[in-house]
């Protein structure tokens, strides 16, 4: 080896080994010192991101753990609160058989049924006060999905409005609050004579019984005024949506309908003629609806000069009086300072609410809807889903209710259902009649009394019905706790996986980090003693020089 001065690379590697021992030295000593072998994405990158995922994972499922415990001390009170109700019931069901027994007279029994009525504002305060951080738990918020009954069709039934006022006949006009709507449409090419109907079922059949306030001329000249001030109280702009009228002929098949749209403006009524196939034999005579926007209206009252101004833009006649609303006969509406009146010449006509299309209020029909519910939610899973879902119901005595057996009124026997081929009464396996029916409307809790003996009887009834619907609700608590319960012990398995797994991949083996650690630390102090050893060198060339 050439003996130089410029370059010792002796020194320099040595200096390289010395940094790269003193290196590892840092690191040994950080993993011992923190006891763990990945404290940042150097000391491996995908090992780092799996270890803090691992230990996001590991605190969510610590935090799971946490509502799931606290989900039980809701559900706690809960059950707390509707043991409560069952104590109450247990009472009013003591008191109802005292009631029931002919020792007591009725003064008795109106003793009796203070206490007994007192016992239901408890149970009405427990369902209104029994709450968890200020959650009211056994109100009817968290209500389970149920199947309720449903009514479509009817709206506000126009025969028990004081609709009729809405149009006032002039003299020779007889107004008729009571009559059924005619089959107005004759047999094709039948112009005059009696209003029959005749083959058309398809038209207007579902009018043959429609019962609604009309009013009806009888004379050639027809003049009604059109004045809505009366509902002002029993209906609003909005609700008028649901209230089409029509205008008919009584001496021809000749129809106007007149509907309503509060979402549309009064500038933007439209006309819209009949085209359907089966109205055919009637399209010479223009039948069609006019469609008045309510939009711009506040008052029901000023539903006469919506109407005016509908009709008046439908026909593109605007500030003229009177306005054509049909050709045939002379159908128009005219304005006479605040009056608005329909007049008609030729035949006399008739005025209903109701549609010649779909009958306005259409007969009610129930039908059973799936209501979803709403349940009070306990988080216990470390991603949005997959959380736990309790619902409770009502414990307000208006709400618990239930089928109550209809019973025979002199022996108080429920009515059983009986074997169709032998005549025995059938039984449940209880050995209890099997009721043949229910009372309808079910009763609820709140409509239990004890003032009279029939009273105590039926009240015992509903009480029996009362405490299974209490029962059935800690039944359901009951569950929701065992399923936390269990819920709580699943997640700790899982925790203490997340713990391991991050473990396994973060903490530092001490014992190989200490190995590790003696012999960095003896390398570093080597790659010292050479580096000493290795300026040394340079420093012998001196003495070729003297």
């Amino acid at each position: 080896m050439a003996l130089v001065i410029n370059h010792n690379l002796g020194a320099e590697r040595t200096l390289n080994l010395l940094e790269k021992n003193q290196t590892a030295l840092g690191k040994d000593l950080k993993a011992a010192a923190s006891g763990a072998k990945i404290n940042d994405a150097s000391d491996g990158a995908s090992e780092y991101s799996i270890s803090r995922r691992l230990e996001i994972e590991e605190r969510g499922l610590g935090q799971d753990i946490q509502n799931v415990k606290t989900g039980g001390d809701l559900l706690a009170v809960a059950e707390g609160g509707i043991r409560e109700v069952v104590e109450n019931l247990r009472d009013m069901k003591q008191l109802a058989i005292n009631a029931a027994n002919d020792t007591n007279t009725d003064a008795d029994r109106a003793t009796i049924e203070k206490e007994f009525s007192h016992r239901q504002e408890t149970i009405k305060e427990i369902a209104a006060t029994t709450n968890y951080n200020g959650k009211l738990l056994l109100a009817g918020d968290y209500r389970p999905p149920h199947i309720a009954t449903r009514s479509e069709g009817g709206g506000k039934d126009y025969t028990k409005l004081s609709i009729a006022p809405a149009f006032s006949a002039k003299a020779g006009t007889t107004v008729n609050t009571n009559a059924k709507a005619s089959n107005y449409v004759k047999e094709k090419g039948d112009s005059h004579g009696p209003l029959e109907y005749k083959n058309a079922p398809s038209v207007t059949s579902h009018l043959a019984d429609y019962e609604a306030p009309t009013v009806t001329q009888y004379g050639w000249s027809a003049n009604v005024n059109l004045d809505f001030s009366p509902l002002a109280g029993q209906l609003t702009v909005k609700d008028m949506d649901y209230f089409p009228f029509t205008i008919l002929c009584q001496g021809c098949p000749q129809f106007i309908e007149v509907t309503f749209d509060s979402n549309l403006p009064n500038s933007q009524s439209n006309f819209k003629q009949n085209n359907d196939p089966k109205y055919a034999m009637l399209a010479s005579y223009k039948n069609g609806t006019f469609t008045i926007g309510t939009k711009d209206i506040s008052s029901i009252a000023d539903i006469p000069q919506a109407i005016f101004d509908g009709i008046a833009t439908a026909r593109g006649a605007s500030n003229t009086s009177p306005v054509l609303i049909a050709s045939a006969h002379s159908l128009s509406v005219e304005k006479n300072g605040n009056s608005y009146t329909i007049t008609k010449s030729g035949n006399p006509m008739e005025i209903y609410y109701g549609s010649m299309n779909h009958p306005n209020p259409q007969p009610e029909r129930e039908y059973e809807e799936y209501v979803p519910g709403n349940p009070l939610v306990i988080h216990d899973t470390t991603h949005a889903s997959n959380a736990i879902n309790v619902y409770i119901d009502s414990m307000h005595p208006r709400a618990i209710t239930g089928k109550v057996p209809m019973r025979n009124p002199n022996t108080w026997e429920i009515i059983a259902q009986r074997d169709l081929k032998t005549g025995e009464i059938l039984k449940d396996n209880d050995g209890n009649p099997i009721p043949a029916r229910y009372k309808d409307p079910n009763p609820t809790l709140e409509d239990a009394h004890v003032r009279t003996r029939r009273e105590a009887l039926e009240a015992i009834d509903i009480l029996d019905m009362a405490m299974n619907y209490a029962l059935d609700q800690i039944t359901d608590i009951g569950a929701y706790r065992m399923r936390l319960e269990q819920d709580e012990d699943k997640i700790t398995v899982q925790q203490e996986s997340a713990t391991g797994s991050k473990s396994t991949i973060q903490d530092a083996d001490m014992a190989a980090t200490m190995t590790n650690y003696t012999k960095h630390n003896v390398l570093t102090q080597a790659a010292q003693l050479m580096l000493a050893q290795s300026n040394q060198d340079a420093s012998r060339v001196l003495s070729l020089l003297q």
